[in-house]
């Protein structure tokens, strides 16, 4: 990301001047000032019948410089006679002689960039080199000295440029983008009620408020309202956004396949997001909360004395109904799996007793938070919000305390053969609004430097992978799922970072962000007749492809058929 300095009075025009000919300082003002020397410009050289001109080349100028203006101060101020100059042509036509870069007075044999520090050249007369510097070497001395000046400098500085270049292409391995992804949302009409997540029993979703948001357990609102995580319409919205954002899949919070609480819910709810990851090519893996244990246990629904027996069985049923499925993550030939945690299990044996069950090469890749098990492969880091909360931090996370709380993990990281680095883009809860539970502490969006900045050392450090925490946590409020107060901004920033350090390709804007929501509105207004469904499933299968001409054609189409 680059920034391009303009002249004050260069507005309107493509020019930038240099009117010393010895190299400018920092603090010159170029455009400012008197005008006493001559001058090389930058322009748009006009267009001939059968000459090819490139924009913003050095163009000849042989007409003597007005008066005042040609008759210049040398470097001690005294007046020189004015004298005719023909400017150099760093883009030769056809058949004429091609000028070349002279070596920097300051730089040694190393070429000088085109800038404000570049000697001025005239084309004084002939010599080896065609050109003469106005501090006054003599061509014959000049131009053999920056013929091999400029060769050997040319190739220093393509080297330096390649170098640079490599330097950038390798600054990231190649690593999996995912993103963490909340399944526990159940909300009117889709089911006959609001689920907790939305209400927390203190918030109703049933009032809106005089900005027409409905009243949810969130400082924060979704683009397309409050909704049901078991909706087909949501979760194909969901997916292809992740799939235009340039995510390469997702890791659903489990709690098991239970008929206890909302694990039987949300464990349907997991299968549904899977089964449409996998028709939009993204992957999937679990992240298995062990805590579902304790509450259990704590609830009469499993023996302390079954605890581990029960963790192997729940982990079987997931090599059966997750693993072996080819959309499945796989780190080292072993299927990825998370712990949000531990917090039940907290000894390495007693996993390695519960992966014993499973067959050798479904024995997982094994993820636990911040801290690696010499059962597991490695550890994934998270907010560290317990920070915020230390005395003197007032409750927030500073950016110091995260920077030393990041390079540690990675400290640590590096030391085993995987580790997994988490981005985020805020921290802000409403627990304590909701009387839910304590103050977790407060991280700042900081118009989206945190999720930049995050990202960015989560895409370009030594980790395997990189998770950004989370899509949906709206009670946390660390989402990138588009919002009614940040709309698609989140979601373009990791466009812009896939870019720039997994993909130089990828070709994703923030404007083809808006088709599936386009999409979504078009599946949730209409008649469901027969034909217009085929046409909207179409639209999808052209957006998971990466057709977005076709999609966008049609969805013009189908749109242009409702209006009046």
């Amino acid at each position: 990301m680059s920034a391009e300095t303009r002249s004050p009075k260069a507005e309107g025009r493509k020019k930038a001047e240099i009117r010393s000919p010895k190299p400018l300082s920092r603090n010159d003002a170029v455009g400012e000032g008197e005008r006493t020397s001559p001058r090389v410009r930058f322009s748009a050289p006009p267009r001939k019948a059968g000459r090819a001109y490139a924009a913003n080349r050095l163009v000849t100028d042989a007409s003597p410089a007005p008066a005042g203006e040609g008759a210049g101060r040398d470097t001690r101020g005294r007046v020189c006679s004015p004298k005719p100059t023909a400017w150099i042509r760093l883009s030769p036509e056809p058949g004429a002689s091609r000028a070349r870069r002279p070596p920097s007075a300051t730089n040694g044999n190393r070429p000088a960039l085109p800038s404000t520090r570049l000697p001025l050249l005239r084309r004084d007369g002939p010599s080896d080199f065609g050109l003469r510097p106005s501090f006054g070497l003599r061509p014959s001395a000049f131009g053999f000295s920056c013929r091999i000046a400029l060769k050997v400098g040319c190739w220093l500085w393509f080297t330096t440029l390649l170098s640079l270049f490599l330097a950038a292409s390798s600054s990231a391995a190649p690593k999996p983008l995912l993103v963490y992804y909340q399944t526990w949302f159940v909300a009117r009409p889709y089911s006959d009620h609001w689920g907790w997540h939305w209400t927390m029993n203190h918030f109703d979703p049933d009032q809106v408020d005089a900005s027409g948001q409905r009243q949810i357990a969130s400082w924060y609102h979704p683009l397309i309202g409050p909704y049901d995580s078991a909706d087909p319409a949501v979760l194909e919205y969901h997916v292809l956004l992740m799939k235009l954002a340039g995510i390469d899949g997702l890791i659903a919070d489990w709690y098991g396949p239970d008929d206890y609480l909302d694990y039987a819910v949300n464990h349907a709810r997991t299968r549904a997001i899977f089964e449409q990851a996998r028709k939009s090519g993204l992957q999937f893996a679990l992240c298995y909360e062990d805590q579902t244990l304790a509450q259990q246990v704590q609830g009469g629904f499993v023996a302390s004395s079954n605890a581990l027996a029960h963790a192997q069985q729940t982990l079987r049923y997931a090599e059966g109904a997750f693993f072996g499925d080819p959309a499945y993550l796989r780190q080292a030939h072993r299927p990825v799996l998370l712990n949000f945690g531990p917090q039940y299990f907290k000894e390495s044996a007693q996993w390695e007793a519960i992966f014993a069950v499973l067959q050798a090469s479904n024995r997982p890749a094994f993820f636990t938070e911040d801290n690696r098990l010499p059962a597991g492969l490695g550890a994934f880091n998270w907010p560290p919000m317990w920070m915020s909360i230390a005395p003197g931090t007032r409750g927030v996370l500073s950016s110091a305390a995260l920077q030393d709380y990041l390079s540690q993990f990675e400290e640590k990281g590096s030391t085993w053969p995987a580790y997994i680095s988490s981005a985020f883009p805020r921290f802000h809860d409403i627990y304590q609004s909701a009387g839910a539970r304590d103050y977790w502490g407060y991280l700042g969006d900081n118009k989206g430097r945190t999720f930049r900045q995050t990202l960015g050392h989560a895409l370009t450090n030594s980790s395997t992978m990189a998770m950004v925490v989370t899509w949906n946590d709206f009670g946390e409020g660390t989402m990138i799922e588009p919002t009614v107060e940040y709309g698609f901004r989140d979601l373009g920033i990791v466009q812009e970072h896939r870019r720039l350090y997994l993909d130089p390709k990828f070709a994703g804007t923030t404007n083809d962000l808006a088709l599936p929501l386009r999409l979504y509105r078009l599946r949730k207004n209409g008649a469901p007749d027969a034909d217009r469904v085929r046409q909207l499933d179409t639209i999808s299968a052209n957006l998971s492809k990466g057709d977005l001409p076709a999609a966008r054609r049609l969805l013009d189409t189908l749109e242009s058929s409702r209006l009046p």
